[in-house]
């Protein structure tokens, strides 16, 4: 055989070798991606055995994925008949109640609804954008059985909290209830963005879960919500010029806070003042 045809071979094989491998890629990005942007945390028994403790009230309800429980707060001093209520939806490996220090330092005249995703926490079934925002409508529902009020009577009271991943839960339900008040810490731009930073752009065309805060946000600031915007200054995982650039979105409706020195993960603890700020700036 001669060197060309050896050449030609060689190449063909590469070429197939190269498409095999691509596809592999693909079905990688198509069947396992669940897997690749949730990281589901269950709660301990020991963990849901210091949750009365500690003043949380289990609100049990069920959804397309079956059994959902959520955590509600109560106001620790005395408040209106139907106080300002923050939902908070955490960051992903983590839970909902995650963020208790939050409300501790938030107005104690506030309630705090923690709703967890579709298999975190105590909840059941699969997550995704539709799942989540379904969870987070019935736990509304739920709370406002329990206040004996509507959900329509509820919503101009609510206000949704958010870190990472839960910065997209929390504009997607503000959006739907038209809330007017959101806190989001360490938000990405949109899924398609953080899928392009992490694998390759050219995959980012199968990605099922589209959260697009970008979008999300245009309608939350259409409904006259404000909202503001903190990032830490070193956070390697989603950069700070993502919330940035959100924020520069809407800069009559969005406020941008940095957060000096802090990463992805510390930030929370490391913001905590002016996380607190934040919430109180929109009581």
């Amino acid at each position: 055989m001669s060197f060309t045809r050896r050449f030609v071979h060689m190449l063909a094989r590469v070429l197939v070798a190269a498409v095999c491998l691509s596809g592999f890629s693909v079905g990688c990005m198509i069947v396992q991606q669940e897997k690749m942007i949730y990281l589901p945390r269950q709660y301990s028994e020991a963990e849901r055995g210091t949750f009365k403790s500690l003043g949380l009230q289990a609100l049990t309800f069920h959804t397309s994925q079956g059994k959902q429980v959520a955590y509600w707060l109560p106001p620790t001093v005395s408040a209106p008949e139907t106080p300002n209520i923050w939902l908070v939806f955490s960051g992903n490996g983590g839970c909902s109640t995650d963020y208790l220090s939050v409300a501790k330092s938030g107005s104690e005249a506030s309630g705090w609804l923690f709703i967890d995703y579709p298999s975190y926490g105590s909840c059941a079934g699969k997550p995704t954008p539709e799942t989540i925002r379904e969870t987070a409508e019935g736990a509304i529902q739920t709370l406002a059985a329990i206040l004996k009020q509507s959900p329509d009577q509820l919503r101009p009271k609510l206000g949704a909290f958010g870190h990472s991943i839960g910065s997209a839960a929390a504009l997607e339900i503000a959006a739907e209830t038209r809330m007017k008040r959101v806190v989001i810490v360490s938000p990405f731009t949109s899924m398609k963005a953080m899928a392009a930073r992490y694998i390759t752009p050219m995959l980012t065309g199968f990605l099922r879960h589209r959260f697009d805060n970008r979008a999300t946000l245009d309608k939350v600031a259409s409904n006259g919500a404000r909202v503001m915007i903190l990032h830490g200054s070193n956070d390697r995982m989603i950069p700070a010029s993502m919330g940035r650039s959100l924020a520069e979105r809407h800069p009559d409706r969005c406020t941008f806070i940095a957060i000096e020195g802090a990463g992805h993960n510390d930030v929370i603890h490391l913001g905590d003042k002016q996380i607190a700020l934040a919430l109180q700036d929109l009581e």
